[in-house]
């Protein structure tokens, strides 16, 4: 098999370059999600903070425990990303009226005062995303990375 190194890159070579190509492209959402959010005037807000942040938005408060299951870290990420956003203010973490040993994740109002720029973050960004895909290509683009290995 030919080096892939010393061959000539072509858009058609999707499956050796799978990798790169997606690397790219969260280099450049990320890049823009940046700009956003400086735009937007977000102090405190970083691009790790996104999941969390849209677990609240679109759930509410729960458990730190449930909270990292949701977004597929584990429980010493997701603590660590906890506490700084708790010293930036933009969520609390409170005892579980059941069960003391639970600490319950929630917004603050500055955590919550974001939702809205936060959604014109996310909205721009997926309008960025799909803007040259159909909404066939779209559900057919889902399917595929769902599909994809961890």
């Amino acid at each position: 098999m030919k080096n892939l190194i010393d061959r000539p890159e072509r858009s058609t070579e999707v499956p050796e370059r799978i990798v790169s190509l997606l690397s790219q492209k969260m280099r450049s959402w990320y890049s823009f999600i940046r700009i956003r959010i400086e735009e937007a005037g977000l102090s405190g807000l970083d691009i790790s903070h996104g999941d969390i942040l849209y677990q609240l938005y679109t759930h509410g408060a729960m458990p730190m425990s449930v909270l990292a299951q949701r977004i597929k870290k584990d429980k010493s990420t997701v603590t660590a990303l906890v506490k700084k956003m708790e010293s930036r203010k933009l969520i609390k973490r409170v005892p579980d009226k059941d069960d003391a040993r639970v600490a319950i994740v929630e917004l603050t109002s500055i955590g919550e005062s974001y939702r809205d720029a936060f959604a014109k973050i996310s909205h721009d960004l997926l309008e960025r995303i799909y803007r040259n895909l159909t909404d066939k290509e779209k559900c057919k683009l889902m399917e595929l990375l769902a599909k994809c290995g961890e």
